[in-house]
């Protein structure tokens, strides 16, 4: 419980680089049968987002939207703060896995949504790595509905509605970089 107030590192800061990224991938199993793993999404970072102050940042897959939009020196000249939104389909899903094998009478899918508040503050603004204080505040609703093959008396989990908050140190802060000369 107190890793969750004082020890998470919360690893989000308002990204000032433009950014464009299409990303697929397929998880496969090694053996056996398992649940479809294909993903995508494009992501996007954009800053000077009409405004110079204001960033946006969306990772957008086929069902599923992460954004966050960012306002530089909001809370005084070392201090951002961000307005997230994120949810859709199947992120909440669960695949019931025991002794290695899949077993899709007890695995279903969930959806959900939910919006953040984020303060970004640099404690070091002379200091070449940067050091920054990261806190977020969150709320989460997930609903569950079983599968075509979920057993008929399997009994899902409840709907729910959470709250997170997260405190966190940021040491550093620069994206690693693949050059093409490395790739």
């Amino acid at each position: 419980m107190i890793w969750g107030i004082i020890g998470i590192p919360a690893l989000a800061q308002i990204d000032p680089n433009k950014r464009q990224l299409l990303h697929l991938g397929y998880n496969a199993s090694l053996k056996g049968h398992a649940p479809i793993a294909a993903y995508a999404f494009y992501y996007w970072n954009r800053p000077q987002f009409y405004r110079d102050d204001l960033t946006l940042r969306v990772a957008v897959a086929p069902v599923y939207l992460d954004s966050e939009l960012g306002l530089s020196h909001a809370l005084g000249p070392n201090t951002d703060i961000g307005f997230g939104v994120a949810g859709g389909g199947f992120a909440d899903s669960y695949n019931e896995i025991r002794n290695g094998k899949y077993i899709p009478r007890e695995s279903f899918d969930g959806h959900g949504g939910g919006a953040s508040f984020s303060v970004y503050h640099r404690i070091n603004p002379r200091q070449r790595i940067p050091l920054s204080f990261v806190t977020r505040v969150s709320a989460y609703y997930v609903s569950y509905t079983d599968r075509d093959d979920t057993a008929r008396g399997f009994e899902l989990p409840d709907d729910y509605t959470a709250g997170n908050m997260r405190i966190g140190l940021r040491l550093g802060g620069k994206e690693p970089v693949l050059f093409p000369s490395l790739a």
